[in-house]
């Protein structure tokens, strides 16, 4: 039986355990500040309705940041994703990674009741 879902964005769950921010999880270790993550996707992701039709694009390229993370999701390595793609930064890839974060963050799926 395939079950229904209805998928809202922006509404946060009123109870249940919580995921961690990227702000949570510094980069250098224990006591290691980091700046937020938010600021940093914002830097570097752009949306244009010019450019791809609106989607989420790393800044100054054509390169829609799912494009990027489904390279990462089919096993493509950093390395090899810089050296294809030589007007992408280490950066970048980061700003697509917390950009899908944010994004999956704000969705919620809840089971609709199946109809007999």
């Amino acid at each position: 039986m395939r079950r229904k879902f209805r998928i809202s964005r922006g509404e946060k769950p009123t109870s249940g355990p919580t995921t961690p921010s990227l702000t949570d999880q510094p980069e250098g270790g224990p006591g290691t500040p980091v700046p937020s993550a938010r600021a940093s996707w914002q830097d570097r992701i752009t949306i244009d309705p010019a450019i791809v039709v609106g989607k989420p694009v790393v800044k100054g390229t054509r390169l829609a940041v799912e494009w990027l993370v489904g390279l990462l999701a089919q096993g493509w390595t950093e390395d090899q994703i810089l050296k294809n793609y030589p007007g992408v930064a280490h950066e970048d890839i980061l700003a697509c990674l917390a950009y899908a974060s944010e994004v999956l963050r704000s969705e919620s799926a809840f089971p609709l009741p199946s109809s007999r």
